[in-house]
């Protein structure tokens, strides 16, 4: 599929899937220069290349984490205020998806229950090409054991025991 052959429907279309791809913020930057239009999703199952802020690694099993990658334009005076935006919107989402947790925002992009990385925001704008990419990587159903040793204390999924209060039942 080419950017030149894409129709934009609105917030999430087009859509394009991976099974396995280097990083969707890779893909969604190489569709945005190519002209694809606001709205476009890139999302992926694993990445083999995901990053972070300055230059860190974003590793998940494949299957067990939400990585995506939105295109936004064309970008407007607000769109500084991105940054600010983006982890407040994924903290509600969190919030929303899993009742009962309490996610907070540990400035400037990572998602936080209890102290513990749930979520990364990256944003990568060309603000002189219009455009915008917002990559996300939500860590879903990683079990503690599936976390690299280095990150098990500090990481944690939506869907597991460890984001809920003693004896599993949900955080209120």
């Amino acid at each position: 599929m080419t950017p030149a052959s894409m129709e934009g429907g609105g917030f999430g279309s087009p859509h394009r899937h991976f099974r396995r791809t280097d990083s969707t913020n890779t893909r969604a930057r190489e569709l945005a220069a190519a002209g694809a239009p606001h709205g476009t999703i890139v999302t992926a199952a694993e990445q083999t290349d995901g990053r972070g802020r300055q230059g860190r690694t974003w590793t998940a099993p494949a299957g067990k984490a939400l990585l995506y990658s939105a295109v936004v334009r064309p970008l407007e005076e607000r769109h500084m205020l991105l940054p600010l935006a983006v982890p407040l919107a994924v903290c509600e989402a969190a919030e929303e998806l899993q009742p009962g947790i309490e996610c907070g925002v540990k400035w400037p992009n990572d998602i936080q229950i209890d102290g513990r990385k749930l979520a990364g925001v990256l944003i990568e704008a060309r603000p002189q090409d219009g455009w915008a990419v917002i990559g996300v990587g939500l860590n879903l159903s990683i079990s503690q054991e599936e976390f690299p040793p280095d990150l098990r204390a500090n990481a944690v999924s939506i869907f597991d025991s460890e984001a809920r209060g003693p004896g599993g039942s949900r955080r209120s």
